[in-house]
């Protein structure tokens, strides 16, 4: 059976309708005479927490009907069913005549949704009773993340509230894939997904909380690491990177504000997975407005839309480069002037180290020619992490994405000796 992800990435671009997300996060419904809700516990059968019930099973017996004829074929015979006013279903009438005997069938009962404001208002009163909902941790476009204690455990939790487009009555895919991704991806350096509601107008997501992002942590130091922690940083950020890609997960949005960091323990984990997707072989052809223009591979900021794992490759040697630094190495103000910031510093490539390279959209002929400086001479890189650290930044930062070293071969790498 196909993942709920699965589905997701291959229909779906823009929003989802209400409908469909309950659907895509709910258990496989059965039969008969049970119920669901909209907000589920991840990893556990979807239960009730509203007062909503099931419609009783369509039946198929026979009924008054129109006949549809052809030469050699048996009869068949259907009446329409009656549109029910309520949420219950109308008993719906319909009838096959085989050559020999009457068959009469009985249809599984559809799913049962949150469908009016009662019901809804209910769901969210059960929901937000699990929780002791305190300050603001950040807000964005998105909507906001709150502090949140769990009354049951008594662990904090980060709620992320998203407002929804009421007039589309949908869920971004973005959301979706994070919710679909997560839900499947179980790993210490990957942030954990506990929890999911979903009311028209908003979506909440129940994350584990950390008290911090990568960011915020460099910049509490005053801008730099000590050589071991980037070193530990860059082998949790590897080990998590592994693990995505091991599940054919592409993260597509590495930056240090997406790796959050608990401040008592120094663990690292991978967050906002709303850009990522699975991939296949043959791989497909994908947008290439993504990940951040700073960690931007050259292949994507070149045009390319078809590109794989080696994407998140490269902006894992960009956040290894700013620990060592303190500041990104890429800080451009647009795609043009970001690549041509790539080329200052590792030299303006050529279709003989890097071929096919000429046949990239956005790639042009008449780019200035620099030549590489060496990691010895870009900022203090060498000083902090050594000569096998930049062996390793060297080989995450290849140009040509199928000599870019993969997130396992990093690990083995003589740097975490």
């Amino acid at each position: 059976m196909a993942s709920m992800f699965d589905r997701l990435d291959t229909n779906h671009d823009g929003v989802i309708s209400r409908a469909e997300f309950n659907a895509m996060t709910a258990a496989p419904a059965p039969y008969a005479g049970s119920t669901f809700a909209s907000s589920t516990q991840i990893g556990a059968p979807m239960a009730m927490t509203s007062a909503v019930t099931t419609a009783p099973p369509i039946t198929m017996a026979a009924a008054p009907a129109v006949t549809m004829t052809a030469p050699a074929a048996p009869m068949m015979t259907a009446a329409p069913a009656p549109m029910a006013a309520s949420y219950t279903a109308a008993p719906v009438a319909a009838s096959y005549t085989a050559p020999s005997a009457m068959t009469t069938m009985a249809a599984p009962a559809p799913n049962a949704f949150l469908d009016n404001e009662d019901s809804f208002g209910e769901a969210e009163r059960i929901f937000r009773s699990q929780y002791d909902i305190t300050e603001v941790l950040g807000e964005g476009t998105y909507g906001k993340v709150r502090k949140a204690r769990d009354r049951q455990t008594g662990e904090f939790r980060a709620l992320k509230q998203m407002k929804l487009n009421n007039r589309d009555e949908g869920v971004p895919s973005t959301a979706i894939r994070e919710v679909a991704i997560l839900k499947e991806l179980n790993h210490e350096h990957i942030v954990k997904l506990y929890d999911v509601f979903c009311k028209p107008g908003e979506l909440v997501l129940v994350f584990e909380l950390c008290d911090t992002d990568l960011k915020k942590h460099m910049r509490a130091l005053g801008g730099r690491l000590q050589p071991r922690q980037v070193r530990d940083f860059t082998q949790q950020l590897l080990r998590g990177m592994e693990f995505c890609h091991a599940n054919r997960i592409i993260h597509r949005d590495l930056k240090p504000q997406n790796l959050l960091i608990d401040s008592n323990s120094l663990q690292l984990k991978i967050a906002d997975f709303g850009l990522a997707r699975a991939f296949s072989l043959p791989i497909p052809q994908y947008t290439h407005e993504v990940v951040t223009v700073w960690y931007r591979p050259l292949e994507i900021l070149l045009g390319s839309k078809i590109y794989s794992i080696p994407v998140d490759m490269w902006g894992v040697g960009c956040i290894l480069a700013e620990m060592a630094t303190g500041s990104p190495l890429f800080a451009g103000d647009s795609e043009i002037d970001t690549a041509f910031k790539i080329f200052m510093k590792l030299g303006t490539p050529t279709e003989a180290q890097w071929p096919g390279l000429s046949e990239l959209p956005d790639f042009k002929p008449t780019f200035p020619k620099w030549a590489p400086k060496g990691w010895a001479n870009i900022r203090n890189t060498q000083q902090q992490i050594g000569a096998t650290g930049v062996d390793l930044l060297d080989q995450l930062m290849r140009y040509n994405p199928a000599t870019r070293i993969s997130a396992r071969g990093a690990l083995q790498h003589a740097y975490f000796a």
